[in-house]
Protein backbone atom coordinates (compact mmCIF):
# COMPACT_ATOMS: atom_id res chain seq x y z
CA UNK A 1 0.00 0.00 0.00
CA UNK A 2 1.07 3.52 -1.14
CA UNK A 3 -0.13 6.86 0.52
CA UNK A 4 0.90 9.99 -0.07
CA UNK A 5 0.17 13.35 2.47
CA UNK A 6 1.02 16.65 3.38
CA UNK A 7 3.79 17.02 5.38
CA UNK A 8 1.95 19.00 8.14
CA UNK A 9 -0.46 15.76 8.34
CA UNK A 10 2.50 13.75 8.04
CA UNK A 11 3.64 15.91 11.75
CA UNK A 12 0.20 15.91 12.93
CA UNK A 13 0.57 12.00 13.18
CA UNK A 14 -2.80 11.88 10.49
CA UNK A 15 -1.61 8.35 8.82
CA UNK A 16 -1.41 4.71 9.87
CA UNK A 17 2.17 3.20 10.00
CA UNK A 18 1.51 -1.08 9.51
CA UNK A 19 4.75 -1.97 10.83
CA UNK A 20 8.07 -0.60 10.37
CA UNK A 21 10.79 -1.07 8.02
CA UNK A 22 8.85 1.39 5.63
CA UNK A 23 10.23 3.03 2.62
CA UNK A 24 9.74 6.47 1.97
CA UNK A 25 9.71 9.41 -0.52
CA UNK A 26 9.90 12.99 0.41
CA UNK A 27 9.15 15.39 -2.64
CA UNK A 28 8.90 19.52 -2.74
CA UNK A 29 5.22 19.67 -3.93
CA UNK A 30 6.70 19.98 -7.83
CA UNK A 31 7.46 16.24 -7.82
CA UNK A 32 10.90 16.29 -7.75
CA UNK A 33 12.46 14.13 -4.69
CA UNK A 34 14.34 15.37 -1.99
CA UNK A 35 14.88 12.17 0.30
CA UNK A 36 14.19 8.82 -0.31
CA UNK A 37 14.61 7.01 3.01
CA UNK A 38 14.28 3.41 4.63
CA UNK A 39 13.50 3.09 8.19
CA UNK A 40 13.44 -0.01 11.08
CA UNK A 41 11.90 2.27 13.39
CA UNK A 42 8.77 4.28 13.24
CA UNK A 43 9.33 7.02 10.70
CA UNK A 44 7.77 9.66 12.41
CA UNK A 45 10.09 9.15 15.49
CA UNK A 46 12.91 8.97 12.58
CA UNK A 47 11.70 12.67 11.67
CA UNK A 48 10.68 14.73 15.01
CA UNK A 49 12.06 12.33 17.84
CA UNK A 50 15.24 12.28 19.18
CA UNK A 51 18.41 12.69 16.57
CA UNK A 52 15.70 13.41 13.65
CA UNK A 53 15.92 15.37 10.74
CA UNK A 54 13.34 18.40 12.27
CA UNK A 55 12.88 19.83 15.77
CA UNK A 56 10.54 22.12 17.42
CA UNK A 57 6.55 22.04 16.98
CA UNK A 58 4.10 23.50 13.80
CA UNK A 59 5.31 27.01 15.34
CA UNK A 60 8.82 27.21 15.46
CA UNK A 61 10.54 23.91 13.27
CA UNK A 62 13.97 23.92 12.91
CA UNK A 63 15.69 21.66 10.23
CA UNK A 64 19.20 19.58 11.47
CA UNK A 65 19.87 17.96 8.64
CA UNK A 66 20.17 18.90 5.13
CA UNK A 67 16.56 17.68 3.83
CA UNK A 68 14.78 19.29 7.23
CA UNK A 69 16.84 22.53 6.43
CA UNK A 70 14.83 22.38 3.02
CA UNK A 71 11.57 21.13 4.20
CA UNK A 72 11.40 23.58 7.45
CA UNK A 73 8.99 26.55 6.74
CA UNK A 74 5.18 26.89 5.98
CA UNK A 75 4.99 26.35 1.69
CA UNK A 76 6.25 22.81 2.57
CA UNK A 77 3.89 22.20 5.46
CA UNK A 78 0.86 22.41 3.18
CA UNK A 79 1.84 20.38 -0.18
CA UNK A 80 1.54 16.27 -0.58
CA UNK A 81 5.32 15.69 0.42
CA UNK A 82 5.20 12.45 2.13
CA UNK A 83 4.54 8.84 0.21
CA UNK A 84 5.63 5.51 2.05
CA UNK A 85 5.05 1.98 0.68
Amino acid sequence: MMIEITFKDFYEYKYREDGFYELYVVKNGLEEILYVGISDQNIWNRWFGWNGHIIGDTRHMIGESIVGKKIVGPKYLRKKLLSYI
